[in-house]
């Protein structure tokens, strides 16, 4: 959906750099849902895959726990299954909040519902101010929609306010509305249909001044709550704040039971954020059934896709101060961008294993390993497994692309990196 509004802005753009197009540009919703729910799809089974892969048995039911180190899971068809463990991770991650008022849970959608949205929403009332919030109101005035923001009191909260502001005022930009200091108070069906009329009333936040409006869809961005309440953790005594249900988590993800730690949203006090989730799970993983870590130098770095240049700039910089291995998998990945890519490539072929060194390259046309070690090992490792050094040195590039700026400093560290062109 960020693409799809990107490259409506580009097709705007793009007149002014000579491009002329005569006939009307529409969007089509349905395509841009079916190619979102295509994709996620295709992620849910390269998981599925992956956890084959690694042994790892995938259990499609509802868990909840009966003893300390005891759940019952529960299948689609109602049958109940029991396993038992020494330890459990809890990350069933948040869902959307409602906000309590009649016709919320009726009429109105949330920031899940938007992706797999079967229709277009039409003029569409957003209420919330978080960055969720702003996001879908951004991707929607970008596919060319009457797109509406009520705003309770300040947006993005929790963020420098200044810049906060300035947010504001580019959406601003796209013709998207705000109605600030106002809440909900009732979302009422006028017409039915994909997606129908709804009318909203809402009440000022500072005082007595109702107002009305009419929208195609109402939107809810207005937090999540943790989904803990269900799963029995309150059988076994783990401490759940009550509200939105966060578990408070030691510096090592364990809760106060000691079986049973947590990672992701339902942390207290932890930033919401897939990247971060995704790097306490490695960490945990680690801590709790051990594992190597990788302190190869990198001496080598390509990049091949779109922003090449703008990645590799802070890359350069890193690897002139010794980057390694291991700093990039302690490293967060910002989502969703091309950089991120580049920091989480545990599993990824960028990182194979090989005798490479600065001698060896050509500052013209560098090809094949972006890294290597400095004093590699008789025995190199990719990902397809271990492989001999002789057998690493002969196998063909996985990719080339044309470094014409690239030097490589004498240490063998590359010190500067053009953008990648495809190869020839």
């Amino acid at each position: 959906m960020h693409q799809a509004t990107l490259l409506g802005q580009a097709l705007t753009d793009s007149r002014k750099f000579g491009w002329e197009y005569h006939q009307q540009v529409k969007h089509n919703w349905e395509t841009m849902s079916k190619a979102i729910q295509n994709h996620i799809g295709s992620l849910n089974w390269s998981y599925q895959r992956a956890l084959r892969e690694k042994a790892v048995a995938y259990v499609n039911s509802y868990g909840e726990f009966v003893e300390h180190h005891k759940i019952k899971a529960t299948n689609g068809k109602g049958q109940e299954t029991y396993y038992t463990a020494a330890k459990f991770v809890i990350a069933t991650g948040e869902r959307p909040r409602y906000l309590g008022i009649q016709g919320d849970k009726e009429y109105c959608i949330t920031s899940d519902d938007l992706f797999s949205l079967p229709y277009c929403p039409g003029a569409t009332l957003v209420v919330g101010a978080s960055s969720v919030a702003l996001e879908c109101a951004g991707f929607l005035a970008g596919l060319g929609l009457e797109v509406t923001v009520m705003v309770r009191s300040q947006l993005l909260r929790g963020f420098d306010q200044e810049m906060a502001e300035k947010v504001g005022s580019s959406v601003q930009q796209l013709g998207i509305r705000f109605l600030r200091k106002f809440v909900p108070v009732e979302v009422q069906q006028l017409e039915k249909g994909s997606p129908g009329k709804l009318k909203v009333v809402a009440k000022s936040a500072e005082g007595t001044e109702m107002i009305e409006g009419l929208y195609d869809t109402v939107l809810l961005a207005i937090g999540r709550d943790s989904c803990t309440k269900k799963i029995g953790l309150e059988k076994i005594g783990v401490k759940v704040n009550e509200k939105p249900g966060n578990i408070p988590v030691s510096d090592v993800e364990q809760s106060n039971v000691p079986c049973v730690y947590a990672v992701g949203d339902v942390v207290e006090a932890k930033p919401e954020l897939t990247p971060v989730a995704v790097q306490a799970g490695k960490l945990l993983a680690q801590r709790l059934l051990g594992g190597c870590l990788e302190k190869d130098r990198v001496i080598g770095f390509h990049v091949l896709g779109p922003k090449a240049g703008e990645v590799t700039q802070g890359f350069a910089a890193s690897m002139k101060r010794g980057l390694t291995k291991q700093l990039l998998d302690d490293t967060i990945g910002i989502r969703p961008t091309r950089a991120q890519d580049e920091v989480d490539v545990t599993f990824g072929t960028c990182f194979l294993r090989a005798e490479l060194r600065y001698r060896q390259l050509s500052a013209n046309s560098c090809c094949l390993l972006p890294v290597g070690r400095r004093s590699p090992p008789w025995r190199s490792r990719s990902h397809r497994g271990w492989t001999s050094r002789r057998r690493t040195a002969e196998a063909k590039p996985l990719l080339s692309l044309s470094l014409p700026r690239s030097r490589f400093c004498e240490d063998g560290v590359l010190s500067a990196v053009a953008e990648g062109r495809t190869p020839a």
